[in-house]
């Protein structure tokens, strides 16, 4: 029997590019690729820890130091200045709560000493902060200054009461005293006089929130 020739190149016997790629093929592909893109991932995981190193340096004084940023470099330069940027802004808001700590501490009750402080730390300290940062960073400033302001004031009202009221006994302990000398001077006058500056002095505690009028 004759045998049919059949032309490998009709429509009806032609095989897709699939049946002709070599054996394994794909599997070799995906490894590929797999393999680059671990090498990629770990590329730009050490760009990361790299910017991270950089962005956690401290002065002398222990206090951050504003990183350095990698211009271009892609994907990679990416990743190390947001590894910087993470790493400094953490150690710039701890330096920033220790401030606001410590002026807080030298001025418990001075709300004036304590704006002072706060004031000068501020110009300092924001003319070091790069302008990535520096709106996150100012958010966080004014929370922590309102906080402890917020301490402060509240400190130095009743510093101002107790010192008010210390200055109110000192003040009736005066006009006892006269009025006493008076009386055993048997100067009527005088032991008038004191009684009623007694009673002004009293009107004056009770105008400011210091006793009750019954």
């Amino acid at each position: 029997m004759a045998l049919e020739r059949r032309d490998i190149f009709s429509p009806s016997v032609a095989q897709s590019p699939q049946t002709l790629s070599p054996v394994g093929s794909d599997n070799l592909w995906r490894q590929s690729s797999e393999a680059v893109g671990a090498a990629a991932e770990s590329f730009i995981k050490g760009a990361e820890m790299a910017g991270i190193r950089e962005g956690a340096q401290l002065d002398a004084q222990g206090k951050a130091v504003s990183p350095e940023f990698k211009e271009g470099l892609g994907v990679i330069g990416r990743a190390y200045n947001e590894g910087a940027l993470r790493a400094y802004k953490s150690s710039a808001q701890e330096d920033m709560r220790l401030a606001m700590e410590e002026a807080y501490e030298s001025n418990p009750s001075d709300l004036t000493g304590f704006d002072q402080a706060t004031e000068a730390f501020e110009k300092d300290f924001f003319s070091q902060v790069p302008e990535e940062a520096k709106q996150e960073l100012f958010y966080e400033f004014a929370k922590n200054k309102n906080r402890y302001r917020g301490k402060t004031a509240l400190a130095q009202v009743d510093r101002v009461k107790k010192e008010g009221l210390e200055e109110h006994k000192n003040a009736l302990t005066g006009i006892s005293d006269r009025a006493q000398r008076a009386a055993r001077n048997g100067d009527v006058i005088e032991v008038n006089a004191e009684k009623e500056a007694a009673i002004a002095e009293l009107q004056r505690m009770v105008d400011s929130g210091y006793l009750t009028p019954e």
